[in-house]
């Protein structure tokens, strides 16, 4: 499989060097003047600050509006899911003091989470 990649990595990149083999000297001349660079510099710039500005839509369903930011399989991609959730929910400041208020009532001390611990170790070896 990783094989598989490099060769593919390879095989995209191969016709961007023998053109910039070729075009070298125009590339150069018009690609690295101080306007070219000034420019991209201010237009990146713009673009990155439009991007952070913009309201963003995307909603998760990882949200537990009485528990937090839950996901039911240990991989990364549900970790991601769920890390973005957590970001887009502190985005939104009322939202984000709600789910802080609720997480306030919820008892977290060691003694409850040893006794639902105790719990599971006693359902889990009761299987055996």
């Amino acid at each position: 499989n990783a094989q598989r990649f490099t060769v593919n990595l390879i095989i995209a990149v191969l016709p961007a060097v023998v053109l910039g083999v070729i075009f070298a000297d125009l590339i150069k001349h018009y690609l690295f003047n101080p306007i070219t660079v000034a420019t991209a510099l201010v237009v990146g710039g713009i673009v990155m600050l439009w991007a952070e500005r913009r309201q963003h839509r995307t909603h998760a369903d990882t949200v537990d509006e009485t528990s937090g930011f839950v996901f039911d399989h240990a991989d990364t991609g549900s970790l991601r899911t769920a890390l973005r959730a957590a970001l887009l929910a502190w985005r939104e400041p009322g939202r984000w003091q709600r789910l802080q208020r609720v997480a306030m009532t919820r008892d977290h001390s060691w003694s409850t989470a040893a006794a639902n611990y105790a719990t599971l170790y006693r359902t889990m070896t009761h299987r055996r």
